[in-house]
């Protein structure tokens, strides 16, 4: 059936209705049919409140069980986009509160969120491309079944499938959303025009940009334009859609931050498989990339890969180890860890803790910022063991990323990246939600490993020196 057929008028009150005549859904989260700002997302260019909308239902069938309610954008790129997914909810709820599947909600007891499309359990936000409306459809399954029994890391289509056999009804709603402001920078403006207007500098530059300017996921800063060739299109400034500025993550120097990863000097090849990967969701994350990835044609992944290949590989980050190390906050808007002022120390209890050396120039997208990875005592030397002799549970990485661990053709390098991004690779492909074409080779050299020898292994190439031309910046060892 075709989604977008499910589109029923909404009715002049409140709340709207679905087409079914007894069991039906109805949501208090829309204005004359369509999402208010608060069921947007707080990311590529739009700036809602990321609430999951209220949903509530009446009438299901004699027998149900359990329930679940997804919500889905037939609408957007491929085939489609989940936005919220959530199973197991108990026959005695007929409501999800407005927010209650977004971070810090109230969900039923027993309910299970499922990983949407962006890699994440719980709701994640609507945001359709500029000047696009979309239609989400909202959807609550009626099942025979006190609970599913789901494998880890399921997908909301296996989910689906699993839902053929022991559903008994469904109800729908579909609510629109959009269009958005014709570029991300609009919106960001409309929202607050006159914050963020002071210019700034990183040392070093003579460029100036307000913090404005620097957020706009669709402008990227170019603090130091000699130093690189001329970026194409879609790294300086996206496509004004579903693509945003590359460069405005993973910087113009293409050594990014742990949350997005260094990318300066891998294969283009490499790079091209990964845009592949995660068009097609063969490699699966918490990551905007996938979206992204799939408004991309082949010609603009191998352009924006060969220029990424074409830059100076560096590290960006220093790896120290310690026993204690300062209480850390993940930031509300860079998705990344920053020490809390004045709020002490702590144990590092087994943890691998990478933060900016200077917060302030980090959140302008300075390029020579750096980070610091703190690790617990003998890391280093475990890992250089792990990563150059096995040590007896893992295969040495040096088999296949080369000399030194600098790479290959076709195989990525590891020295200098950000030890928080290889730790979170490592587990990835252990858990299989990376599993893509290099994955075979990959399973079998983290099926052993504890999260110990990890961290131990990212600790020690993250400390090698990654350059082949370039050493380490000076900024990197403020003592």
């Amino acid at each position: 059936m075709n989604l977008k057929s499910l589109i029923v008028p909404m009715a002049v009150l409140w709340m709207a209705t679905a087409q079914a005549a007894d069991f039906n859904v109805v949501s208090k989260s829309q204005i004359n049919g369509s999402f208010s700002s608060a069921q947007f997302a707080n990311a590529m260019g739009c700036t809602g409140e990321n609430l999951s909308p209220h949903v509530a239902w009446q009438g299901a069938p004699q027998g149900t069980k359990s329930y679940v309610v997804t919500i889905y954008d037939p609408d957007s790129t491929g085939s489609g986009w989940w936005h919220w997914v959530v199973a197991n909810i108990p026959a005695s709820v007929t409501e999800l509160k407005e927010g209650a599947g977004s971070e810090g909600g109230a969900m039923p007891q027993g309910a299970l969120a499922v990983r949407g499309d962006n890699g994440m359990p719980g709701y994640a936000g609507i945001c359709p491309p500029a000047g696009q409306t979309h239609n989400y459809v909202i959807t609550v399954h009626a099942l025979k079944v006190e609970k599913l029994d789901l494998p880890p890391h399921v997908t909301p289509a296996m989910l689906g499938f699993m839902t053929l056999d022991t559903g008994l009804d469904k109800a729908t709603l579909t609510i629109k959303g959009g269009p958005q402001p014709k570029d991300g920078l609009a919106k960001l403006q409309a929202t607050g025009a006159t914050l963020g207007t002071e210019r700034k500098q990183v040392p070093g530059s003579t460029r100036q940009y307000t913090q404005v300017e620097i957020d706009n996921p669709y402008a990227a800063p170019d603090w130091f334009p000699d130093q690189h060739a001329s970026m194409p299109k879609l790294v300086s400034h996206g496509d004004g859609g579903k693509v945003q500025a590359c460069a405005s993550c993973h910087l113009a120097s293409g050594l990014g931050h742990p949350e997005s990863g260094n990318l300066a000097g891998l294969p283009q090849s490499y790079l091209v498989r990964q845009l592949a990967e995660y068009k097609s969701r063969i490699r699966f994350e918490p990551s905007p990339m996938h979206a992204m990835a799939s408004a991309m044609s082949e010609q603009q992944m191998q352009e924006v890969s060969a220029y990424f290949s074409s830059l100076k590989p560096a590290r960006s980050s220093r790896v120290e180890e310690a026993g204690m190390v300062p209480q850390t906050a993940i930031h509300p808007s860079l998705r990344m860890r920053q020490v809390v002022s004045d709020a002490g120390m702590e144990p590092i209890d087994g943890r691998l803790i990478e933060v900016p050396e200077f917060p302030e120039r980090v959140e302008m997208r300075d390029p020579n910022a750096g980070f610091v990875a703190y690790v617990p005592l003998g890391s280093i030397a475990l890992g250089k063991t792990l990563a150059t002799e096995g040590g007896g549970r893992t295969i040495p990485c040096m088999a296949c990323h080369g000399e030194h661990l600098k790479g290959t053709a076709e195989v990525p390098r590891l020295a200098g990246l950000s030890p928080d991004y290889v730790l979170r690779q490592l587990q990835a492909f252990k858990s299989g939600d990376r599993h893509g074409a290099q994955a075979p080779q990959m399973k079998p050299a983290v099926e052993n490993l504890s999260v110990a020898d990890m961290i131990a292994i990212s600790a020690y190439v993250g400390m090698l020196d990654s350059n082949l031309s370039r050493s380490l910046l000076p900024s990197l060892h403020p003592e």
